[in-house]
């Protein structure tokens, strides 16, 4: 018995098998969570999925895609042709020696923390449970295109194009690995790919204005750090002119000072602070307080008198020396001791 395969209609082109393989291992995915998503959607523990492994894992995934492009810039600016990601043939900028030596110092730095990264998205994987949103995300990663380009990859070209990046653009920079190497298959060695969307980092949106660096969680780049050095000598000039300012206001805020001190100077030593008096309207409001609950007392008549007395010893309420008498203007000013005995007095004309 011979089994023939359907002829193709002229120009219909044949699925690749990675295609086909994906579609059905996401009908089989929805399949599975046909019954049990509508039931979990928006309850707690969907949102803390989420929260708690969905969202950080992007998060990282990002950021090491921000690694991998910050990489390609500076390789670009160094002129290293060796790297699969660099495609462009021209010869780079001019930089000095010790520009050169801190971007490659640098690109050797983000390797390394790519894989570190790499390490960190691999251990979260491999604490996932069956989860609706983790199998989803294992599901895309897991499978490619037929240019060897995951699934996730694909699916976010849309949303790559409406933020502005190269997916809208005719560079084509995202259909290029960032990175490449050899992974091991069932039973060949076979080139992967590493394929991400624009971020902060990436080179051609820096050049066309779409983006600015640094990744929010990545550290300025080198060349970065060049582009304001400027700063340093703006900052100085500008603390130069502060000081400067600072002296002629010092010197006009003396002089005015100095002039006003003069004009106030007799106000002030003549100035005799107000004498308080009970009257009948704080009579009345006492009354209001004691009606209220407030626990309020008329001072004693002597209280006002120490009062008035303290107000005249120059104005200032002070209190009055042990062994010296106040006096209105015009009366005789004694001075007497305090072990002042009176009897003495009268004593005194029998002794003479």
């Amino acid at each position: 018995m011979f089994l023939f395969r359907k002829n193709r209609k002229d120009g219909e082109e044949e699925t690749p098998k990675c295609e086909r393989k994906f579609r059905s291992a996401h009908k089989r995915w929805q399949s599975d969570w046909s019954w049990a998503e509508p039931r979990t959607r928006g309850t707690q523990r969907r949102i803390n999925v989420l929260n708690k492994q969905v969202n950080p894992f992007l998060e990282q995934e990002a950021r090491g895609f921000a690694i991998l492009q910050r990489r390609h810039r500076l390789m670009q600016l160094l002129g290293d042709e060796e790297d699969p990601a660099v495609t462009e043939k021209r010869p780079p900028g001019y930089i000095t020696q010790t520009q050169r030596e801190n971007f490659q110092k640098a690109v050797q730095d983000l390797t390394v923390d790519y894989w570190k990264n790499a390490a960190g998205l691999r251990k979260m994987q491999e604490s996932w449970q069956s989860e609706y949103e983790l199998e989803k995300l294992q599901l895309l990663r897991a499978h490619k295109d037929r240019h060897g380009r995951p699934y996730a990859w694909v699916w976010d070209q849309e949303k790559c194009a409406d933020l502005g990046g190269c997916c809208g653009q005719t560079c084509g920079c995202c259909r290029k690995p960032l990175l490449t190497y050899l992974r091991p298959s069932e039973d060949q060695e076979e080139v992967h790919g590493v394929y991400g969307h624009c971020t902060e980092e990436c080179a051609c949106c820096i050049r066309s204005g779409r983006r600015r660096p640094p990744h929010p969680r990545l550290p300025p780049a080198p060349d970065e750090e060049f582009e304001y050095v400027w700063i340093v000598p703006v900052l100085f000039l500008a603390w130069f002119v502060c000081k400067a300012v600072g002296r002629v206001l010092d010197k006009v805020a003396d002089q005015v000072g100095e002039e006003i001190g003069t004009r106030l100077r007799p106000l002030v030593r003549d100035w005799q602070p107000p004498v308080f008096k009970w009257t009948r309207l704080w009579d009345g409001v006492l009354s209001i307080l004691r009606w209220l609950g407030c626990a309020c007392s008329r001072p004693a008549p002597g209280d006002e008198e120490n009062q008035t007395a303290g107000s005249g010893n120059g104005g200032r309420g002070e209190p009055t020396p042990p062994g010296q008498t106040t006096s209105t203007p015009g009366a005789s000013q004694t001075s007497q001791p305090d072990n002042f005995d009176p009897r003495s007095l009268a004593d005194e004309p029998a002794r003479h």
